[in-house]
Parts: structure tokens; sequence; C-alpha cells
């Protein structure tokens, strides 16, 4: 008996093996989520294929064939879903890129079914016809050692337009505005060929757009209807600046933006730049204080330092001095000269000495940091000096002073400062633990979008 159920449990194990050998390598049927697509020059789309099949799939692969491989191309992106049972069915993702603008059709191909899709590739174009630029010279506000012209550039269509006065864009139009680098020996735009650049080290370039989510910094396409504004960022590209046989430009170029694929541009007309390069300032500062930090604010063991703020209504100096160690409640009688570049070591904080203005940068933001005017310039202050003398006022300070790029900077100031000691705020020591950290070479120039849209103009939603 026992012999016949052995025999028995063969025959249907047999039975399953022979069933399951009959299973054929076969796909049932194919099918694709979309049926056309209508794409932006530059841009992906995706779409799923599904198959359902019996017997094992990995027999039966996945190809393509474009009808025209100069418009579109595509490839399998991340598999979703894949099982490989018998009987079953799994999703691919595919990936169309468009290449070039025009019609084509991709055949997908699993086994012996095959699936078409439509793709149709357009480009945005923009004809501009109004154009301002603004040249700062060769630092935007006086933050960066960019020894190259820095101008911004507005380009527009239809009546989009800004007004100064309310500080509002009105109409309805698109406008292109960039941040461009051209060499110093241009007052104008430099003709050539420019490329995108997230550094600022070379002319001809220009900086790509950047966004915290409520702010948009150059460059960027800005879409005006009525008024209301969206924004599409301009993330890479090249145009080209020449001259035509009037004697007008002509700028010509492909960008690449995050939501319209790459977007061509075209203007023809004018270039008449504004002039905001930085010029020699004189101060008449009505008031002034001076906050006493000790050794604390950079810990050299040298020096005491204090912070001497100067201002009028309309504009104000700030200016780190070191004194020696025995004045703690003014500011000794003197000729006090700004340290000389790069501030890299301690040794330097000798008493009878000015920190000049330098940037230090977090990784994330740049501070400007040490000796500044603000104006109608606002200059790093780099080289010169300043005479300290007590009087029965209070103090007279004459100064004489130079930035980066041999803008001056001088005055004279006669009257009080008003003391406050410092020395006992936990938020200085804090800062000051790790102050001689923030001491370092300056030369960088690595320009942060975000700090550039700031000290000018900014645009939100």
């Amino acid at each position: 008996m026992k012999s016949l159920i052995n025999i028995g449990y063969l025959a249907v194990i047999s039975l399953i093996f022979l069933f399951s050998s009959c299973v054929k390598d076969e796909v049932n049927s194919i099918s694709l989520s979309k049926q056309d697509l209508a794409m932006k020059l530059g841009q992906s789309d995706s779409l799923n294929l599904t198959v359902s099949f019996t017997g094992d799939i990995n027999k039966q692969p996945v190809t393509f064939s474009v009808a025209d491989s100069k418009i579109a191309s595509v490839a399998l992106g991340v598999s979703q879903d894949e099982t490989k049972t018998t009987s079953t069915s799994f999703t691919k993702n595919i990936v169309v890129t468009a290449l070039s603008t025009g019609s084509t059709t991709v055949t997908v191909q699993v086994g012996s079914k095959t699936t078409t899709i439509t793709v149709a590739i357009t480009q945005t174009s923009l004809l501009l016809s109004r154009l301002s630029a603004v040249n700062y010279g060769p630092a935007l506000y006086d933050m960066y050692d960019i020894d190259h012209n820095y101008y911004s550039i507005e380009i527009a269509s239809g009546t989009a337009a800004y007004n100064a006065i309310t500080k509002k864009y009105t109409g309805t139009g698109k406008i292109l505005i960039m941040n461009v680098l051209v060499p110093l020996t241009y007052t104008n735009i430099a003709l050539g060929e420019y490329s995108a650049s997230t550094t600022a080290e070379d002319a001809y370039t220009f900086l790509p757009g950047s966004t915290d989510g409520t702010y948009y910094y150059p460059s960027f396409i800005m879409d005006v209807v009525d008024g209301v504004k969206s924004f599409q960022l301009i993330t890479d590209g090249k145009f080209s600046v020449s001259k035509n046989n009037d004697g007008t430009f002509s700028i010509d170029g492909n960008l690449n933006t995050d939501t319209d694929g790459i977007v061509h541009f075209l203007y023809n007309g004018n270039i008449t730049p504004e002039d905001k390069q930085m010029k020699d300032q004189t101060s008449a500062f009505t008031s002034g204080s001076m906050y006493y930090y000790a050794d604390l604010y950079y810990g050299s063991g040298l020096s005491n330092t204090y912070r001497l703020n100067l201002k009028s209504s309309v504009d104000s100096m700030s200016l780190f001095i070191n004194t020696s160690l025995t004045a703690k409640d003014s500011i000794p009688t003197g000729k006090y000269p700004l340290i000389t570049l790069p501030l890299n070591s301690v040794s330097q904080l000798k008493p009878y000495t000015i920190i000049p203005g330098y940037v230090d940068d977090d990784g994330t933001y740049l501070y400007r940091m040490g000796s500044w005017y603000w104006g109608t310039s606002n200059l790093r202050l780099e080289t010169g000096f300043a005479d300290v003398s007590r009087t029965s006022s209070g103090y007279k300070i004459s100064y004489e002073m130079q930035n980066h790029f041999g803008v001056k900077f001088s005055g004279i100031y006669s009257g009080a400062l008003t003391y406050t000691n410092k020395t006992s705020s936990s938020s200085v020591k804090a800062a000051n633990v790790k102050g001689l950290s923030k001491v370092r070479q300056i030369g960088q120039k690595t320009i942060e979008n975000k700090s550039i849209g700031q000290m000018e103009r900014v645009w939100n939603k």
C-alpha cells in the first residue's frame, strides 16, 4: 500500500511539472499611459509602460525606436511594481527627451507586441523690443573683488514695465532680467559670446537665477499679466552680442529654464547703460558713537577693539579700531592706518590700527565685516588712515580711505562720541570665540545670487 501511495504522489508531481513546462514565454499585451506628448525643447517627460506576460519576461526585453532620432530620444527610467512570476504584469517608466523642434513617433516593442506614441516638440521664442541696462562698474556695491564691470540688464516685450515710484510691475508681457560681467575696458555691453557661470570669475558670463521660495534673484524670465508676475529661473544657456549694420546691437541666444525648456530670445536695438559706478565720496557726519569690546572681539591679546560709528541723515561709516590694552573708556589720540590685507593672523591686530573691510562666507550667506562706508556708493574700506585727536567738545577725526578699486572716501568729524561698554554682552562673547576663524584671506570671487539680489532690488511673488 505504501508503494502505491508513493507512486501516486510521483505521478501528481510529474503532472504538475509537465503542466508548468508547457507555459509559454509570451507577452500578452503592452500599453502606454499616454498616446501623445507635447513638449518644449530641452525638456524631458515620462510615461508608464504596462506589460502583461506569461513565462520568463527576461526573454522579452523592452526595445525602442524613434522615427527621427534628431528630434527626440527615449530610455528606460526607474522600474515600478516589477514582478517576474508566471501570468503577471509589470510597469516600467520610460523617459522621452526633446532634442529639437518638430514631430516624430516613438515605437516601443516587448516580444511580438508594439505600441507607438507621437511626440511634438516646440520652442518658446521671445522677441524683445525694449532694453535697459545699469553699469555698476567693477564691483556691485563693493562686496566682491571682481575685476570686471557688472551689468544688470532688463529686456522686455509688450507693455510690461517696472514703475520706480510704486515699485511694482504693470502691463502685460515678458521681461528677461540678467546679471552680466564684461571686461573693465568696456563702457557698454561687450561684443562676444556669453555663457552661464556660478563663480563670476570670468568676463563674458552671466549668473544663473535662484530663489528661496519667496524672492527671485537674477537671472530669470518674468511673465507679467496685468501686473501679476510669474517666474522662470534661468539655469544655463548661451547668448551672443553683435553689432548690426545700422549701429544697433543684436542679442541672440538660447537659455535653459526650469519650467519652459530651452527658450530662444532675440533683441535688436540700442543699448545705453545707466552709469552707477562707484564715485569718490565725502561726508559730513553729524553724530557718532563708540562701542568698547575690550580684547574679546578678536581675542588677540595685543589690543582692545572699539567699533566707531559715524552717521548723518544720508550716510554712515563703521570703523573697527584697535587701541592699547589700557584704553578702556576712550579712543587715544593718534594716527590709525588700515591693516594691509590679507587679514589672516592675530599678530596683525596691533594697537593704533584699523581692521579693513572684508567679506565673510559661512557657506550660506556672505557677511560684511570690518570697516565700511554706507552712502550713495557702499565702500569696503581697504587702505588709508584715520587721525584721532581729543577736543573740548569730544573728538576730531579726519579720514582718507580707499576701497579695492581706488574709489576715495574722506572727511572730518568733530563732536562727541556716545560711549557704550559691550564687554558684558553674552552675544559678543559667543561671537568672539569663533571670531578668529572668520578672519581669513580675502580674495574669493564666489558670488551668492541671494546676497546680490538683496543688495539691489528683489523680485517677490
